[in-house]
């Protein structure tokens, strides 16, 4: 299984052309040597943290849904005060920022800090929102998804409620709600009743953006296009599997947060084969995205790297790019950055800008 090569010789065009992140998850995008600060910070003289080193090796042994779940967790541990939601959020604008992402919507399990970790829901608000004016201030707009988790219908109240007290401190802040977690093929109880609430309870006004056909299959797609109206959906990849639901998802103009490296070390692409192609083959709405980018390692631009290694045209990764844009939710000034990736489009599908250049490493740091 071959993983998206890093961004260090990508062409500067694609650095340049304005993208949104769509489908990222704040804790998984904290690095090993952010984590590794703040377990020193909380370790005390009585115990031995791990290394930002330590934390690599235990995150490359991550392959498959369950270890991955028992690393993020740990990781939402360390997220124990406002200050560090400010830091994770600012430190992904300066990352994302650098490679040309003006717009990051970005998935927050608020309900297990409010609801299960009791902690206060105005300090996670004012962490949340000082990251966003950090971000601010990096030309990068930042705005929240609050996710349900999926096997826990008691968080479908506390989300919405935080989605609610989020929008009324900030109107900006908020991009919509999001439904996350374990997507068993044969949903049992506590995961029908989550649905069923999040239909009931949601107000009609804010978007749901779920993860769906992940692990799960080409019938959670069509429930969450069906029943949640859902204008985007996290990963999607099962849609395939049903010519039905493919139609149904052009016809509805759903798009999709594709995330290869992701589902490559997770197994959910069965085979180690990513249907990026077959999707666009497909004529579906194809956006590109990281997904937990400090727990994979990975660039900003990772997963357009693993389009172009795969040999998506140039036509095709600008208009996956411009769409990004589209599809974003929420209020930013979004046409102001079309307006910019439709003159660089334009002069990239003409031959005017190099195709090849070498762009600044990572800065992972």
């Amino acid at each position: 299984m071959t993983l998206a090569p890093a961004a260090s010789n990508l062409p500067e065009w694609l650095v340049r052309l304005p993208k949104a992140e769509l489908h990222v998850h704040l804790e998984g995008s904290v690095t090993p040597e952010r984590l590794a600060s703040w377990l020193r910070r909380d370790g005390g003289a009585s115990r031995c943290p791990p290394s930002a080193a330590d934390l690599r090796r235990a995150f490359r042994r991550i392959r498959d849904m369950p270890s991955f779940v028992a690393s993020y967790v740990e990781i939402m541990r360390a997220f124990d005060r406002p200050s560090r939601f400010a830091e994770a959020v600012a430190d992904l604008a300066a990352r994302f920022g650098a490679f040309g992402f003006v717009r990051l919507e970005v998935t927050v399990t608020a309900a297990a800090y409010v609801a299960l970790w009791r902690i206060d829901p105005r300090g996670l608000v004012e962490g949340l929102l000082e990251g966003r004016l950090r971000a601010r201030a990096l030309g990068v707009d930042v705005a929240f998804v609050p996710d349900v988790v999926r096997t826990l219908p008691e968080t479908v109240e506390p989300t919405l409620a935080f989605a609610d007290a989020l929008r009324h401190a900030d109107e900006g802040a908020l991009a919509a709600v999001g439904l996350a977690g374990p997507e068993p093929r044969r949903p049992p109880p506590r995961v029908e009743e989550t649905c069923r609430l999040l239909v009931r309870r949601r107000p009609s006004e804010v978007p749901v953006v779920p993860h769906a056909g992940e692990f799960g299959t080409a019938e959670g797609v069509r429930w969450a296009i069906e029943a949640l109206g859902a204008p985007r959906i996290g990963h999607g990849i099962a849609v395939l599997e049903d010519p039905a639901t493919v139609a149904l998802a052009r016809a509805r103009g759903t798009v999709f947060e594709v995330c290869p490296d992701s589902n490559l070390r997770l197994g959910a692409a069965g085979g180690g084969r990513h249907p990026l192609r077959s999707m666009l083959r497909a004529g579906l709405g194809v956006v590109l995205a990281t997904d937990d980018p400090g727990i994979f390692e990975l660039s900003p631009l990772a997963s357009y790297a693993f389009a172009l290694d795969r040999g998506v045209p140039a036509h095709e990764i600008v208009a996956m790019a411009e769409r990004s844009l589209r599809a974003s939710l929420g209020r930013w000034d979004r046409d102001a950055a079309l307006r910019t990736l439709t003159q660089l489009g334009r002069r990239i599908l003409l031959g005017r800008t190099p195709t090849v250049r070498p762009c600044s490493p990572v800065p992972w740091r």
